[in-house]
């Protein structure tokens, strides 16, 4: 009998240091998490152009030209920007039409026009304004054509800081918009945010200024027939001429640029433009 109870004793000591060995669970270490690019829908597709003009209605001949050769199939990047600004405008015998005007920059921006890249990028950003919500709304496929825009020589640093700056953009994608446009990441960054601290601090800067640009906006027309419209937007429409941006002087004048040495500077007085130099003037319409 005091051997069987040894033998117990024994076996349950045995067992007591089995358990007593078993491995404790350890605490499953938490995930690292890494920040990732936020998922976007993909960009509306851009159609090809949807109308064909009658060219004998077509009032400008370099117009007409560009339009002989879009059907030609031999037309330049420079001639799908020109007819795109044409029903952008609704000038020179086309009907203004902003979702026909976008597929014809579309194919200026492929073929390397930066304007038309330029014209994209702001479509994307405000559709209902530039496009007729032909595409919708997509900060990202914005960046990526104001980027490329900026490698073909245009000026798009405050869109591309506006962007950033109210967190419609992340570092990430900004990255990779310029990235893949061939831009210098760094470099355009700090362009993107001198430019937009620049237009933040110029605009703020004078309320009253401010509220004496509302005069300016408008459509004019000159004792000669010439029509432009002024818009709060980044272009003044001018119709025949095209687009030109404008600049606001601190001395509350606009100034305006068709190209070195053609230009003026408008103030407003008593209902009309002046240009500075008293050549012409225009009235509302």
């Amino acid at each position: 009998m005091k051997k069987i109870i040894i033998c117990l004793i024994m076996a349950l000591l045995m067992a007591g240091g089995v358990e007593a060995k078993t491995p404790r669970k350890t605490k499953r270490s938490k995930q690292r998490t890494t920040r990732t690019t936020p998922k976007r829908k993909a960009p509306t597709p851009i159609s090809e152009p949807q109308y064909e003009v009658n060219i004998d209605g077509i009032t400008n001949k370099y117009t007409k030209q560009s339009y002989q050769r879009i059907l030609d199939g031999t037309a330049s990047a420079d001639d799908y920007y020109d007819i795109g600004q044409c029903y952008d405008l609704g000038m020179d015998g086309f009907t203004e039409d902003k979702a026909e005007a976008l597929r014809y920059y579309y194919l200026a921006a492929k073929a390397g026009n930066g304007k038309a890249c330029s014209m994209l990028g702001y479509a994307y950003d405000e559709p209902s304004l530039f496009a007729n919500n032909a595409v919708e709304e997509n900060n990202f496929e914005a960046a990526k054509w104001f980027a490329r825009a900026s490698a073909l020589g245009e000026d798009c640093d405050v869109s591309l800081g506006s962007l950033l700056k109210h967190g419609e953009i992340t570092n990430e994608e900004f990255r990779i918009a310029n990235e893949s446009a061939g831009n210098d990441v760094e470099e355009a960054k700090n362009n993107a945010n001198a430019a937009y601290n620049d237009f933040r601090r110029n605009s703020g800067a004078n309320n009253t200024t401010n509220n004496q640009r509302q005069y300016f906006y408008g459509t004019w027309t000159s004792a000669r027939g010439t029509t432009f419209t002024i818009s709060e937007g980044p272009y003044l429409n001018l119709r025949g001429a095209g687009k030109f941006s404008g600049e606001w002087r601190s001395n509350g004048e606009l100034h305006v640029s068709f190209g070195y040495p053609d230009e003026i500077n408008l103030r407003y007085s008593n209902g009309n433009l002046y240009d500075r130099d008293g050549r012409m003037y225009w009235r509302v319409n």
